[in-house]
């Protein structure tokens, strides 16, 4: 287990510099405390996070062999447009917000320091046991997008690949990976369209429920971003089930 960089991590409230006692960090009155090796910064969430947490750790034990059966079916690598999105180089500090089962890490370099971090505890030990059998090393966080528990610039990428469609908070999660973000680094955020979302995610058994009762269509949250956001772009890829919005600090 890669031991926590109190240097890169900060209060997600008031951020403020933790410091580490024991398997709890502190800052102030604030007490976050560390299970399995993980920051638990968002233990009881709230409403559409909660909702999707839930969710999430129920999926966790299945959705690695999903993943797997739908890659043989449509016989291509469906994360094959992020090695294109990304601006790699060597020995970079890379932020991934819900890293759920690691799926992301073979496109990632060897040398990368790689911290991810994501909501669900089921899914998050999936990626340790993924990690593990990768011989990777990655630094992970439970907690929330909309309040990232990371000091202002210091990844040199930060990308987000599925979820940010029913965040609580879009707006805030997107200011919060420009944030975290270093000077000039591109960020990738990339989501189902609704053309998966309404005709196969609201058809799935048992899945359904969680995306029931919508009062609008999912879109790309490109509108939601800061007017002195740079380059940004959007586009569709994998037959139009995906979009790819980038942009940069």
């Amino acid at each position: 287990m890669t031991p926590l960089d109190l240097a890169v991590l900060c209060d997600p409230v008031t951020r403020c510099p933790l410091e580490q006692r024991a398997q709890s960090l502190f800052s102030g009155p604030s007490i976050y405390r560390i299970e399995e090796g993980i920051p638990i910064f968002a233990p009881a969430p709230d409403r559409l996070n909660l909702k999707y947490q839930r969710m999430y750790d129920r999926i966790a034990p299945l959705y690695d062999f999903a993943e797997h059966a739908y890659k043989r079916i449509v016989k291509r690598d469906i994360r094959a447009f992020l090695s294109d999105a990304f601006e790699l180089r060597p020995r970079m500090r890379i932020l991934e917000v819900s890293i759920g089962t690691g799926a992301n890490l073979r496109l990632l370099p060897s040398d990368a320091e790689i911290h991810g971090l994501d909501l669900s505890m089921g899914m998050l030990r999936a990626c340790r046991r993924n990690l593990r059998r990768q011989h990777r090393e990655a630094i992970l966080y439970q907690g929330e997008a909309e309040r990232l528990p990371f000091r202002d610039n210091t990844f040199d990428l930060v990308f987000h690949v599925g979820g940010i469609n029913f965040f609580n908070d879009r707006r805030s999660a997107l200011q919060e990976m420009l944030r975290v973000a270093r000077p000039s680094t591109r960020i990738v955020v990339s989501d189902e369209t609704e053309k998966v979302v309404a005709g196969a995610y609201q058809r799935i058994p048992f899945v359904n429920r969680y995306f029931r009762k919508r009062t609008a269509p999912v879109t790309s949250p490109a509108e939601l971003l800061p007017p002195e956001t740079a380059d940004v772009q959007c586009t569709l890829v994998n037959r139009d089930k995906l979009y790819c919005l980038t942009f940069r600090k």
